[in-house]
């Protein structure tokens, strides 16, 4: 586990393999953060409490995740996995190639209000 500072940027080097429970809770100012391509895993609760994230970047390089429109993907798009919470619309239109939308994926979205 690392410490994370509680900067509105985060971007980490391409030797975190996984982003565990709760990694970024408490992170407020959190507004950004870029994925590495070295990144396998991501635990669904990771970003549960960063109510001012915007924008999740996925590396082009990794194999497991992917992100369109600052939004959390699988690599082919067909699994929102994590919708940034700190959005300020009140609308979301999945993307007709989402197959699957995974549990937590719209968990402490203050602003969203139709999906």
């Amino acid at each position: 586990m690392f410490s994370i500072p509680r900067n509105t940027e985060v971007t980490k080097g391409n030797f975190l393999e996984s982003i565990d429970c709760r990694a970024f809770s408490e992170c407020p100012k959190l507004k950004s953060i870029t994925i590495p391509a070295s990144v396998t895993y991501i635990d669904e609760t990771a970003f549960e409490d960063s109510e001012g994230l915007e924008n999740i970047t996925v590396d082009s390089g990794n194999q497991i995740y992917s992100s369109l429109d600052g939004n959390l993907y699988n690599k082919t798009k067909t699994s929102l996995i994590r919708y940034a919470i700190g959005k300020t619309e009140h609308t979301f239109v999945v993307p007709p190639h989402v197959e699957i939308i995974e549990n937590a994926a719209f968990s402490h979205s203050k602003s969203l209000k139709r999906v």
